[in-house]
């Protein structure tokens, strides 16, 4: 499953390579304004699109819906951007078989070479923070890329509609007594590349967050 705002020049070679491990490869395009659905589609993936940008978290819980009407048991989430490889994908299944879990989370952390240094310092204070207030130690809690059993998820009634999704999803899967593990990881660091996240609006969702269901 592929989040995907403007990615146009990646997207081909992410599902291209997704494919190879999976039954069905999904693709939101959350409202690009390029050609990044027609060339997933082109690719070979299934292309849900929204009519405007929603965001990352909007995206995923539309396709977490299509994935569960389709009767599929596991999604793998992955990010339109290559900064993921595909290769890795039977690392996270198999360790989602090993340890029995619901959630297993691809750790850059382990091994964060070639991350700009501003986004490891950034990851890893979200993580430690988030590790903290709910008891559960996870390296990576912002990772992009993760195997999920489904079963469980709809009882999580996320609300995150951005790039907040991802903590969202952490604080509430531990809440719910999932079982999370996780396995390291290479990530892909383009120098041309461009981050989507917005610093300023995306750490006030981020403590708005952390305020809303954990402090209180």
């Amino acid at each position: 499953m592929i989040p995907a705002f403007q990615e146009q020049e990646k997207i081909e070679q992410v599902v291209a390579g997704a494919r190879k491990y999976a039954r069905e490869v999904i693709v939101i395009d959350d409202g690009s304004c390029d050609r990044t659905g027609e060339v997933a589609s082109r690719a070979g993936a299934t292309v849900l699109r929204h009519p405007e940008n929603r965001g990352k978290g909007e995206a995923l819980n539309t396709g977490f819906s299509y994935a569960r009407a389709q009767g599929h048991r596991i999604a793998v989430v992955m990010d339109a951007d290559g900064q993921h490889d595909p290769q890795e994908i039977p690392k996270l299944l198999k360790a989602l078989e090993r340890f029995k879990a619901d959630v297993v989370v691809g750790s850059r952390m382990r091994k964060p070479t070639g991350m700009p240094p501003v986004r490891v310092m950034t990851n890893s204070l979200m993580s430690v923070i988030l590790s903290i207030l709910t008891k559960k130690r996870c390296s990576d809690t912002q990772s992009g890329f993760r195997a999920i059993d489904l079963k469980g998820l709809g009882a999580l009634s996320l609300k995150a509609k951005r790039f907040d999704w991802d903590s969202e999803f952490f604080i509430r899967a531990v809440r719910a007594g999932m079982g999370i593990k996780e396995v390291g990881i290479q990530s892909i660091y383009r120098s041309d590349a461009r981050s989507k996240i917005r610093a300023v609006p995306d750490t006030i969702r981020f403590i708005a967050l952390v305020l809303r269901n954990v402090i209180f």
